[in-house]
């Protein structure tokens, strides 16, 4: 008979799998569409001084990240240095980029910064604030776009308030069969002693997120700075577009690469891998550029992440380093 913990572990394989086929089945579609002499001419004309500028920016991003987040755990009365906040950001970065979703860095990043904030409830409300500001500032950030820079004529589907609805309907009513589900099947809590601390957990950082109400400043400025950093991230990725030569105007990347961002988010693919690539290649390709300047462009995003998600890796393996050079001592 399988534990709950041996459940869970399955699902998360099976989840890790589906991505992995998600996509090297993108990954394929995409070789049969591109033309890989043409991204190779793209490639060979690349202006590194817009690289070195995207990657500055990329790294004021993370630093940003990094000040949300020691902005809520002041609310909590506990205090982090900056360096550290910004280490452990990119740490929980890399460790995160080996699990099924985007919930597991936040998870690994309250984990680590358990010690400074007091305590695991601390720390994890935080992590779940900074990670809605986020959500709220990216939808606000596509709706934006949508409103006011996505031509009428081409993305009326895009637009349309009634697939907004149908899909905020149809996020709602997954997670109430999920709660159900796990209420139903009692997966939460093997035991009754786990079940109560399970129950004492969750009142714990209930009273922990209600008290972000009484610091509405903390929370608006966090915000501010989540809308920011996605209109930071467009520039970033737009600063790549200009490298490679592509002929892409800031104004239609204010309103595609939102869409972009939240199609990534679907557990269907490692890191966005694919799904970055179909997108552009659909929404830039209707203002020019060709399927292999999409596709170069999408990957060229794709190994920024990938740079900082092993600068993240070499700062794990440093820290790691340096602790077991003090157990010796």
């Amino acid at each position: 008979m399988s534990t709950p913990a041996q459940g869970v572990l399955w699902k998360a394989r099976v989840v890790v799998g589906l991505r992995w086929l998600g996509t090297l089945g993108l990954g394929a579609y995409l070789l049969t569409r591109s033309d890989l002499g043409a991204a190779s001419a793209i490639v060979s004309e690349v202006a590194p001084r817009w690289i070195v500028l995207a990657v500055v920016l990329y790294f004021a991003d993370r630093c940003a990240g990094s000040a949300k987040w020691m902005l809520l755990l002041s609310v909590t009365g506990r205090g982090i240095p900056f360096w550290t906040a910004l280490s452990i950001y990119l740490q929980s970065s890399f460790l995160g980029a080996a699990l099924p979703a985007t919930v597991g860095a936040d998870l690994v990043r309250a984990r680590m910064a358990q010690p400074y904030a007091g305590n695991f409830t601390n720390s994890l409300s935080a992590v779940i604030v900074e990670r809605l500001a986020g959500v709220i500032a990216l939808v606000l950030s596509a709706a934006i776009g949508l409103a006011m820079f996505a031509p009428i004529s081409s993305w009326r589907l895009v637009r349309s308030p009634a697939l907004w609805v149908a899909a905020g309907t149809a996020s709602l009513i997954a997670a109430a069969w999920l709660i159900s589900r796990f209420q139903r099947k009692g997966t939460l809590a093997s035991s009754n002693l786990l079940a109560g601390r399970v129950t004492r957990f969750a009142n714990g950082l209930k009273s922990r997120l209600v008290e972000y109400r009484g610091h509405g400043n903390v929370v608006a400025i966090v915000l501010a700075i989540a809308l920011g950093q996605q209109y930071l991230f467009t520039l970033i990725n737009w600063l790549l577009a200009v490298a490679l030569g592509l002929d892409v105007r800031l104004i239609t990347m204010l309103w595609v690469w939102p869409i972009v961002m939240m199609a990534i988010r679907l557990p269907i693919s490692v890191l966005g891998f694919g799904v970055r690539e179909v997108l552009l290649m659909k929404f830039i390709g209707s203002a020019g550029v060709s399927d292999a300047g999409a596709v170069t462009l999408g990957l060229a995003s794709g190994l920024l992440d990938i740079l900082f998600i092993m600068a993240g890796g070499g700062l794990l393996l440093f820290s790691h380093g340096r602790r077991r050079e003090g157990h010796l001592r």
